[in-house]
């Protein structure tokens, strides 16, 4: 199993033995890793350019924020009147009143068209991602069956 399989692997907390890798865990793997984590990377730095503004303008510190935090608070800002859809625990009451509250305050600082791209691409990713975390962990039950199943077939050879 290579270093770069079997981190990401344990990055999406998934406990693989070597014997248990087949070409469906590692095509799994990557797809994984690009329709996810690469798409997140692209975008985190730009979303944390707008760190500072979001500070400047909102009083929000959102360096501790993931990028999907930031890429929907810049959609929520960048489109006021549009409904965002986001997890209820992404923001509190008072963060999601002054996303409202200081919208208009951001209309020099955002190139809407930027935010929402991002935005869609970002979400995109995250159901890819989901559906993948999802099948692998379908491979994964499949390969440990598979392993102790041979480990049995193998013991019932010693014993005989």
């Amino acid at each position: 199993m290579s270093k770069g399989l079997e981190m990401i692997l344990r990055c999406h907390n998934f406990d693989v033995k070597p014997e248990m890798v087949n070409d469906e865990i590692v095509e799994t793997n990557l797809l994984l890793f690009m329709t996810g984590d690469l798409v997140v990377k692209k975008h985190s730095r730009s979303l944390h350019m707008s760190d500072s503004d979001l500070m400047e303008i909102s009083g929000f510190n959102s360096q501790d924020w993931d990028t999907m935090k930031i890429a929907t608070a810049m959609k929520m800002i960048a489109y006021p009147d549009e409904k965002v859809e986001h997890p209820p625990e992404m923001f509190s009451k008072d963060e999601l009143s002054k996303i409202q509250k200081d919208a208009s305050k951001y209309n020099d600082k955002i190139i809407k068209h930027d935010v929402a791209k991002v935005f869609e691409e970002l979400v995109r990713a995250k159901r890819c991602k989901e559906i993948k975390v999802t099948l692998m962990r379908h491979l994964v039950r499949e390969a440990t069956l598979m392993v102790g199943e041979t480990a049995n077939k193998r013991l019932n050879q010693a014993d005989d």
